[in-house]
């Protein structure tokens, strides 16, 4: 009975081997796995720094200091991305007095790879370099990439003036999405040389009356998939590889105006959308209703649809982040995870309590897996996937500490 086993594994929390660092960090965190080990990088508030560990069994096997005169801000970010045989740490924030994004690339034991450098806000990595979209003014937008061995970047493609562009990035290819008064183009290209000729990924008019509500993308390999939802609620989706936009696939489940959509993501099997749905009553003391999730799983190959409570509303609890990994331990099967946060806690209690996940299997209408991680964290980010399983990185708050003060990262895997 999968249902009954997937309720023990709830009521059970599990413990893993965790990997810790030094306790020296403050909130943003980032981290991702690079060559079977854990990146980690948080700020040094007090020093002004942006630190980097790569955490394996035991002790640190190295640490970096790669920014100097970094402050935090009320919208800070920070990310670490694997490039190539390193890791490529990007800090949106204040550095050396100035807002903006900057780049630190580094290599397998966290040398340094060049000079810092100032790049657009978004940015996204592929196995063969970093690309990302210059701020402009009132012109065109101009997308430079740099390939890892390359002393500098290259203008790759232009963005007309009447499209907004984003980015996605794939294994090899990344592709530059221009979101325009009627459709949105597709532009692929791979760092270091320019973009191939743009392929119209959504058209207005194939859709009708059916005004669009958002638009979503996600990379598996080197495809790009793309999925529409109207104004309806219909959701159509499409891959775009080589060239070539396949045929608009119409979902059966639609998305109705209480959802919304927190994570897509697709592998190898299948997409995923998560969605939320907050409770028509508001729980006691609130104006909010509480939080309901489920996905809706589209199998790539046939395109079979199956939608899966991962948890029921509850007014105690308050889900979020969500992401979306593909452990290759557990092969046909796809992990949903997110952070527990308590709706009513202690004002000296850490503000997430648990990691959650649930494992979906390509055969089954229920969750394979339901389980949670204790973990008490002023935050909680995912660190990504590979074939020993998917890891996420907490900074944790000590028993007596009141989150004032620095703390470790610990590694997380799962699933166990």
């Amino acid at each position: 009975d999968t249902s009954r086993a997937g309720a023990r594994a709830e009521a059970a929390v599990v413990a893993p081997a965790r990997l810790v660092s030094a306790p020296v960090f403050s909130a943003p965190i980032a981290a991702a796995r690079v060559r079977h080990e854990t990146v980690v990088a948080g700020l040094i508030a007090p020093d002004g720094v942006i630190r980097v560990m790569g955490l394996r069994d035991g002790p640190p096997a190295w640490t970096a200091d790669v920014l100097r005169g970094a402050t935090w801000i009320p919208d800070a970010e920070l990310a670490v991305q694997p490039a190539g045989d390193g890791a490529a740490v990007i800090w949106r924030g204040s550095f050396g007095g100035k807002t903006g994004t900057t780049v630190v690339l580094l290599g397998p034991h966290g040398e340094p790879r060049g000079d810092a450098i100032a790049i657009g806000a978004d940015s996204c990595t592929t196995a063969d370099g970093l690309a990302w979209i210059e701020p402009r003014g009132s012109g065109p937008a101009r997308v430079r990439a740099r390939r890892w061995a390359d002393p500098g970047p290259t203008d790759v493609v232009t963005v007309p003036a009447d499209r907004a562009p984003t980015l996605s990035c794939g294994e090899h290819e990344a592709f530059v999405l221009g979101d325009g008064d009627d459709d949105v183009t597709a532009t692929p290209f791979t760092p270091g040389t320019p973009g191939r000729p743009p392929v119209v990924a959504i058209r207005d008019r194939d859709f009708g009356d059916d005004d669009e509500r958002e638009h979503r993308t996600y990379v598996v390999g080197d495809v790009l998939g793309v999925a529409r939802i109207g104004g309806g609620g219909g959701v159509a989706t499409r891959e775009i590889a080589h060239a070539h936009a396949t045929p608009w696939h119409r979902l059966k489940h639609a998305v109705s105006e209480d959802d919304e959509v927190v994570a897509l993501d697709g592998d190898a099997e299948a997409t995923l959308f998560v969605l939320t749905r907050e409770t028509s009553e508001p729980c006691a003391g609130g104006d909010s209703g509480a939080l309901g999730v489920r996905v809706l799983r589209v199998d790539r190959k046939t395109g079979s649809e199956t939608a899966v409570s991962l948890a029921q509303a509850d007014c105690a609890s308050v889900p979020g982040p969500f992401w979306i990994g593909a452990p290759g331990a557990t092969p046909a099967a796809s992990v949903v995870a997110w952070a527990h946060r308590k709706a009513k806690r202690p004002a000296t209690a850490a503000p997430i309590d648990g990691l959650v996940y649930r494992v979906l299997a390509s055969d089954r209408s229920t969750p394979l897996t339901m389980a949670t991680i204790d973990v008490q964290a002023e935050a909680l980010v995912d660190a990504g996937c590979d074939d020993t399983g998917c890891f996420a990185a907490a900074l944790v708050r000590g028993a007596d500490a009141d989150g004032g003060g620095p703390e470790p990262i610990v590694v997380l895997r799962y699933p166990e």
